[in-house]
């Protein structure tokens, strides 16, 4: 994803991010030793991995460019074009096995790529999404105040995957109704690859209600736990939050008895495919 202010920030005094982008190569073995290390470091199981790998070998247009290239015999342009889903192809390989590693800890997996990326009906992804358990969250940038140049809304259609459904159902945030949306394309495109402040907000948010819900003794306090954190670090949840479904049910389950802080790691897009492992977490 390259440099994005917003995802630098902790967000809360104790919450710790590292991000894994273009500078620290993740297609690389040292790149993948120095995340793992991060991981197993963090002294205990809230750890929250967001993976943002490059998705423009996936994208829809994409699709149009290999036609028209086939078509012209521009083999250049298709050998970049088979170079990025290469390189993508190796940054997922390595995103499992950090996914693991948090995952046998006890921390939440979240993938997220733009909702009509070719990139999630993979078997690869497929397969991974049904290992873990993962649901969906559908995101509208525009309902996270990602605006155009020209300041108009973007609709930027956002597809979240993740190993929490208290997670992915705080998350969801869909287009109010805007009158109009600026078209997603050059330099506007470009800035979507970053996230609002609002939206990276949202994403901690979201990991500390689930770490709290987790850390009630009963399932049926979570809303006490909601109401304590709420007024320091929450706007109001959802209520499909409140109440977690089976699959988040599971994850409490496994998850009973957790202290202490939490980590956030996040990675994103960059040559690396992750942006970063980030922690975060409640006292």
């Amino acid at each position: 994803m390259g440099e994005c202010d917003a995802l630098k920030k902790p967000w809360t005094s104790n919450c710790a991010v590292l991000r894994l982008t273009e500078k620290l190569d993740m297609t690389t073995s040292k790149g993948l030793k120095i995340a793992e290390k991060s991981l197993r470091a963090w002294p205990n199981r809230n750890i929250l991995i967001w993976a943002a790998i490059p998705c423009t070998g996936g994208s829809t247009w994409q699709r149009v460019n290999e036609h028209l290239y086939a078509q012209k015999g521009d083999e250049a342009a298709l050998k970049r074009l088979a170079h990025l889903r290469k390189e993508a192809e190796i940054l997922w390989a390595n995103f499992e096995k950090l996914a693991k590693v948090v995952y046998d800890r006890g921390g939440i997996i979240a993938v997220e790529w733009p909702a009509n990326c070719m990139y999630w009906k993979l078997p690869a992804i497929s397969k991974f999404a049904e290992k873990y358990n993962l649901s969906d969250a559908y995101i509208n940038g525009c309902a996270y105040n990602l605006m155009s140049s020209s300041n108009l809304p973007l609709y930027k259609p956002w597809k979240v995957k993740a190993s929490s459904s208290t997670f992915t159902s705080m998350l969801r945030r869909k287009c109010t109704g805007c009158l109009t949306h600026s078209a997603c394309r050059g330099d506007d495109c470009k800035s979507t690859e970053g996230y609002t402040e609002e939206m990276v907000k949202r994403v901690h948010e979201s990991f500390i209600f689930t770490i709290m819900s987790r850390q009630c003794s009963h399932l049926a306090t979570v809303a006490v736990c909601a109401a304590l954190v709420a007024p320091a670090n929450l706007t109001s949840p959802p209520s499909s939050a409140v109440l977690p479904t089976a699959g988040a049910q599971s994850l409490a389950r496994r998850e009973s008895g957790a202290q202490g802080t939490g980590s956030q790691s996040d990675s994103s897009k960059g040559k690396s495919g992750s942006q970063g492992t980030g922690s975060s977490t409640p006292q």
